[in-house]
C-alpha cells in the first residue's frame, strides 16, 4: 500500500496519463482530499468499496461520506496529527458504504505537500480486509474445538486476561493459556498464570494500550511490533477477543519474525546482506532475482530440501521444485513479489530424496531507493506435522460420517458452557428435516430444540420435550424412542442416546447425543409379530379349509373318487403355500399370485371362479398384503361364501385407473351364495382383509355385505404398488 501511495507523489518519469492508468488499474480504493476534508479525487476502486461514484463522491465531505457517526469526533481530532506525518501512517478501522454496511479497512494516510512543501491535503489509501477481519474473528469462535491443533502449530498461541485500573487504563495481564510454541517465539519463560509484571518490570505501553484496546473495544486486531524489552524481537500476530462486551480475556496467535525482519532490512540497504542472520533461521530462507530463479539458499533451507550442493541449483526457477498442480500458486507469488506485493500461501512440496513435506510459505519484495522491486525473499516453514495432524483428523472425521451414514445416524454435540451447539453434517438427511441456521448466539440451543420439538409427533412430543429438559440439565446418560415427522411428511422413528462430559468436580461441560433412524427395525419387528399371529391363523384356517375341502370332496360320493380329489385338492394347498414362502411376492404377478392363492380351487376357475385383469407385477409389501387378504377371502368363501355351495359365483378383478394420479383397484365378488348377513364378531380374518392390507399398499378398502354374497373392493396408489401394467384377461 505504500507503494502504491507513492504514485500519488510527482514524479517527473510519469506523465499525467500514465498516473491516471495506475489509479484506475489499482486494486485499492485511493482518495484525496484538501485542508477542509472535501474529496478531490476518487478512483474506480473507491466505488467498487464504498458504493458511491466519482460523480457522487467528488466535492463532497469525506467524514460525512463513509465515517461511521460515532467516529467523526475521533478523525477530527486526530486531523491535526494526520498533516504532521512525513511517513504514510496505516491503522485498521471501519468505513460505510453507501447501503448502510460497514467495511472493514486497512487505511494508509499520508500529507499531500506542493513544491514548496506546503501541506495542500491528504491522501488516504483504502484497503478492505474484510476477509481477514473475518478470519481471525472465526478463529477466535472455534478456538476450544481446535485446541489440539493449536497445540502442533508453530506460531505461538496464548490467552491473555486484561486488568485496568478504576479510570479504565489497562495496567497489567495474565497469561491464562500458552501452546507449545510460545515460549520459542516469545523467550518468556514459565509464563503460565504469572502476570506480566510478574515476568519483568520493563512493560512496554504499547502492549498494555494494545491488548488493553482489544479486550475493551472488542475489535480484531492485526500487528506488527518490536519489542525491545524482548531483546528487540519483532512480532506478527492477530489479538482478538474472547466472549462478549464484558469478557476481558483476548487470544493472540503470533510468529516471531525478527529473522524475516532484519533480512529484509538488510536487504534494503545494501547488497551485501548479512548472510549469518539468514542461516540462523530455522526455515528456508531463499533470495530469487525478479525471474524467480534461486540465487541463495540457508543451510537449514539446504537440509529441510535435502540439498547437498546448492551450487548446482543456483540459477534454476524456484517454481520447478514445486509439483505441476501447485506451481501456478508459486508464479502468482512471484509475480507479486515484482509489482511490490506481499503474498503468503500454504503448499505441498516433496524434498530432492522424495520425502513429502507441506509448507508455510510467505514471499516480500525488496526494492530500492525507487521502489523497484530488484531481488524476492521467500521464506518457507515446514509445517509438515501439522498437516498431517490436520489431515488425520479430516480422516478421522470422513471415517466418523461413512460410519454414521452406514448405520443411519447422526449427531449433536453441545457445549454446555457456552450455549453452543454443532450438528453433523448428515443431519438434514438422516433426520428427514432441515435444522434452523445458527448464527453462534446464545439461543442457539433453544431454536434448534424448538425446531426438532415441532417436527416430533404429537403423541410423543411431551414425552420429548420432558427428555430433552433432562438431556440439557446435564442428566449423565439417557435414551428415548420418538417419532419423527420429516419435511417430506414421511413419518421416521429414531432412537436418540445421550452422554454427558464433567468436569473434575462433576460440573457438566458438554453433552453428546446420537440419533438413529430405526424405522426400518421397528417396523420389521412389528410385522414379525403380525406374521406369527398370522401363522397361528392360518393353521386354524387350514384345519378349516381341509374339512370344507373333504366335505365338498365327499359329495360325490364314489369313496375312490374322493381320496384322489381330496388328495389333489391338499396338494394344489401345499403348493399355494410353497409359492408364498419361496418367492416371498417379490415382483409378483397378479395373475400368478391370484391363481396361487386359489389352486386348491383350480378346476372351478373359468367356470365358478372367474379372474380377469391387467397383467401387472405387484411390488413386495403389496403383495404380501394382497396375498393374505386373498388367502382370507378365499376361506371365507369355501366356509360362509359363494364357494361353499355348488352353485355360487366369485369374481376377482384388477384395473389400473387412467386419473391424472392412476389409482390400483382390486375387487372380489361374490353372487349365488348363501343369504349372508354381516358378522357380530370381527376376528383377526378381518384386520387381514382390512386394516392390515390398507396399510400394506397405503390404500382403502370396502366391505359390502350383500344379501347373497360380499363385496370387497381395494384401492391404493399405481405407483408406489405396481411395476408394470398391460392388459391381460383370463
Amino acid at each position: 500500500m505504500v507503494e502504491t501511495n507513492r504514485l500519488l507523489e510527482p514524479r517527473p518519469q510519469l506523465n499525467a496519463d500514465q498516473l491516471v492508468a495506475i489509479l484506475n488499474a489499482s486494486h485499492d480504493a485511493i482518495t484525496s482530499v484538501d485542508m477542509n476534508r472535501t474529496i478531490r479525487s476518487w478512483n474506480p476502486s473507491a466505488t467498487r468499496l464504498f458504493g458511491y461514484s466519482e460523480l457522487e463522491a467528488i466535492g463532497q465531505n469525506i467524514d460525512y461520506l463513509i465515517v461511521p457517526v460515532e467516529m467523526r469526533a475521533e478523525i477530527l481530532r486526530h486531523y491535526p496529527v494526520n498533516l504532521s506525518f512525513q511517513q504514510p501512517h496505516l491503522l485498521n478501522t471501519v468505513r460505510r458504504h453507501k447501503d448502510g454496511h460497514l467495511v472493514s479497512v486497512e487505511v494508509s494516510v499520508s500529507p499531500i505537500s506542493d513544491g514548496a512543501d506546503n501541506v495542500t491535503g491528504i491522501c488516504a489509501i483504502y484497503r478492505d480486509i474484510s476477509e481477514r477481519v473475518a478470519a481471525v474473528q472465526m478463529l477466535s469462535e472455534s478456538q476450544e474445538r481446535y485446541r489440539n491443533l493449536f497445540s502442533t502449530i508453530d506460531e505461538g498461541f496464548c490467552v491473555v486476561e486484561v486488568y485496568f485500573d478504576d479510570n479504565a487504563n489497562p495496567v497489567d495481564y495474565r497469561f491464562l493459556e500458552i501452546n507449545p510454541s510460545f515460549e520459542k517465539h516469545s523467550g518468556i519463560q514459565n509464563a503460565l498464570g504469572k502476570t506480566i509484571r510478574e515476568i519483568t518490570s520493563d512493560i512496554e505501553p504499547y502492549w498494555l494500550d494494545l491488548f488493553g484496546s482489544v479486550a475493551l473495544d472488542g475489535k480484531s486486531v492485526h500487528y506488527e511490533h518490536q519489542a525491545n524489552s524482548l531483546a528487540g524481537k519483532w512480532f506478527e500476530g492477530h489479538a482478538v477477543r474472547l466472549g462478549g462486551q464484558d469478557s476481558r480475556k483476548i487470544a493472540i496467535l503470533f510468529n516471531d519474525i525478527t529473522v524475516r525482519k532484519l533480512a529484509e532490512e538488510a536487504l534494503r540497504k545494501s547488497e551485501a546482506f548479512n548472510t549469518s542472520i539468514f542461516e540462523a533461521s530455522p526455515d528456508c530462507l531463499k533470495v530469487l532475482n525478479t525471474s524467480g530463479q534461486l540465487e541463495y539458499m540457508n543451510a537449514n533451507g539446504c537440509e529441510l530440501l535435502e540439498i547437498n550442493d546448492f551450487a548446482s541449483f543456483k540459477g534454476t526457477a524456484w517454481s520447478s521444485f514445486w509439483p505441476m498442480e501447485d506451481r501456478q500458486l508459486v508464479n502468482i507469488a512471484v509475480a507479486g513479489a515484482v509489482r511490490g506485493q506481499k503474498s503468503r500461501f500454504e503448499g505441498f512440496c516433496p524434498t530432492l530424496e522424495g520425502t513429502p513435506k507441506w509448507w508455510d510459505v510467505a514471499v516480500s519484495p525488496v526494492t530500492d531507493s525507487a521502489g523497484k522491486t530488484f531481488r524476492i525473499v521467500a521464506s518457507s516453514r515446514d509445517i509438515t506435522e501439522r498437516k498431517i495432524t490436520e489431515l488425520a483428523l479430516n480422516e478421522s472425521q470422513t471415517r466418523l460420517n461413512h460410519a454414521a451414514n452406514a448405520a443411519r445416524l447422526t449427531y449433536v454435540e453441545i457445549n454446555l458452557q457456552q450455549n453452543r451447539i454443532k450438528m453433523a453434517d448428515n443431519y438434514a438427511r438422516i433426520m428427514g428435516y432441515k435444522p434452523p441456521v445458527l448464527l453462534n448466539e446464545e439461543d442457539d440451543i433453544e431454536i434448534a430444540v424448538q425446531s426438532l420439538l415441532a417436527h416430533v409427533i404429537p403423541r410423543d412430543r411431551q414425552h420429548v420435550e420432558e427428555s430433552l429438559k433432562e438431556f440439557l440439565a446435564g442428566k449423565p446418560n439417557g435414551e428415548i424412542q420418538y417419532g419423527l415427522s420429516g419435511d417430506d411428511n414421511v413419518e421416521r422413528i429414531f432412537e436418540s442416546v445421550w452422554s454427558i462430559e464433567s468436569s473434575a468436580d462433576g460440573k457438566p461441560l458438554k453433552t453428546f447425543a446420537t440419533n438413529r433412524d430405526i424405522t426400518e427395525s421397528t417396523r420389521l419387528q412389528e410385522y414379525n409379530k403380525l406374521l406369527v399371529e398370522e401363522v397361528n391363523h392360518r393353521a386354524k384356517n387350514m384345519l378349516s379349509v381341509v374339512q370344507a375341502v373333504a366335505r365338498q370332496t365327499a359329495r360325490g360320493g364314489d369313496p375312490l373318487d374322493f381320496v384322489q380329489r381330496f388328495s389333489e385338492r391338499l396338494n394344489s394347498l401345499a403348493a399355494s403355500h410353497d409359492l408364498l414362502v419361496k418367492n416371498q411376492w417379490r415382483a409378483t404377478p397378479i395373475s400368478q399370485l391370484v391363481h396361487a392363492q386359489l389352486l386348491l380351487f383350480e378346476d372351478l376357475i373359468g367356470t365358478r371362479i372367474l379372474i380377469h385383469g391387467p397383467d401387472a407385477n405387484l411390488r413386495i409389501g403389496a403383495a404380501q398384503g394382497i396375498g393374505m387378504a386373498l388367502h382370507e377371502l378365499a376361506t371365507n368363501a369355501v366356509k360362509y361364501g359363494a364357494l361353499s355351495n355348488r352353485s355360487g359365483i366369485v369374481h376377482v378383478a384388477w384395473e389400473i385407473t387412467d386419473d391424472k394420479t392412476p389409482l390400483f383397484v382390486m375387487s372380489w365378488s361374490e353372487e349365488g351364495g348363501p343369504v349372508l348377513t354381516p358378522p357380530s364378531r370381527k376376528g383377526f380374518g378381518h384386520i387381514v382383509i382390512g386394516p392390515m392390507v390398507e396399510s400394506s399398499v397405503q390404500g382403502e378398502v370396502e366391505i359390502i355385505y350383500q344379501e347373497h354374497g360380499l363385496r370387497w373392493t381395494l384401492r391404493a396408489p399405481a405407483e408406489s404398488n405396481l411395476e408394470s401394467a398391460k392388459i391381460l384377461v383370463s
